[in-house]
């Protein structure tokens, strides 16, 4: 399944290499970028060095949808990250904890990863989505999305730095 919308992490996670070209795509002013992932945030589904196509600008005229791999900004860093959108608003969300661990449970279903491992999270990782889970008091709020990477045990992702909206949204990744 090809999707387009990863979040591009860089800072330590790596950097990106970049051809684009500027075009209309979908009713929506668009460039499409090539970019390399630098970084194992989002490892097994996009290993380091792999290629991916940006379309920067889709989701000013499109919402973003649960499976999306997309590219971000986010609060204190001026570097894109890549991720996969878990939940959109109007999900149910809540951290289940088992112990030392905690799950993520969206629409009833665990959050598993591409590999199809469930996540797991400690400490303070559990502690964001639980004040997020416990803030929101039912559905994800309009404007509110879920973010992670791939490896199950947490990267630079919605367990960092909680919850995002729509304007955090640079593009949709391709592979």
């Amino acid at each position: 399944m090809s999707s387009i919308g990863l979040v591009i992490a860089l800072m330590s996670y790596g950097y990106l290499e970049t051809d684009w070209f500027d075009q209309t795509v979908f009713g929506c002013k668009t460039s499409i970028e090539t970019k390399t992932v630098r970084g194992h945030s989002m490892e097994p589904l996009l290993r380091d060095g792999t290629d991916v196509r940006v379309l920067v600008g889709y989701y000013a005229c499109h919402t973003p949808d649960r499976g999306d791999i997309a590219v971000l900004h986010y609060v204190g860093n001026d570097v894109p990250i890549i991720k996969r959108v878990f939940a959109v608003p109007g999900d149910a969300f809540r951290v289940i904890s088992d112990g030392d661990n905690s799950k993520i449970e969206i629409n009833g279903q665990i959050a598993v990863n591409s590999a199809g491992i469930a996540y797991s999270f400690s400490g303070s990782q559990a502690k964001m989505l639980k004040l997020y889970e416990e803030s929101a008091h039912g559905p994800l709020p309009s404007d509110a999305y879920l973010v992670l990477g791939d490896q199950v045990e947490g990267s630079l992702d919605s367990t960092r730095f909680g919850l995002i909206g729509l304007e955090n949204f640079v593009g949709k990744a391709d592979r």
